[in-house]
């Protein structure tokens, strides 16, 4: 049951995008200092799992960051690399994907 669900939707691949994420994401906090509140951590960690997904599926659909090449995301340590990464940059990098993939008219979207 698990390997037929495994063809269909790559669990661990999600699984690891999303862990490497938030711990990119928790990462930021501890960049920020302590005494901003457990919300505003959980926020941070929940952002950056939501980004670093976000990145990796970009970078496996062949969109590229930063020139990854697809091959980069073809293991679990890759996925886990790269999510992390794009996790501990937050939305930013989303904001920097968004312009590479759709040029100057992103601009104009916002």
């Amino acid at each position: 049951m698990l390997a037929s669900l495994e063809s269909v939707l790559p669990l661990r691949f999600l699984l690891v995008a999303l862990i490497g994420g938030g711990l990119g994401g928790g990462l930021r906090t501890a960049g920020r200092g302590a005494g901003r509140g457990v919300w505003r951590a959980l926020g941070l960690v929940l952002q950056g799992a939501a980004v670093g997904l976000v990145v990796v599926c970009a970078v496996s659909a062949g969109l590229g960051w930063a020139g990854l090449p697809v091959e980069v995301v073809g293991a679990e340590v890759g996925v886990f690399a790269v999510s992390a990464l794009a996790g501990l940059a937050g939305v930013a990098v989303l904001h920097r994907l968004r312009l590479r993939v759709f040029g100057a008219d992103a601009e104009k979207m916002s």
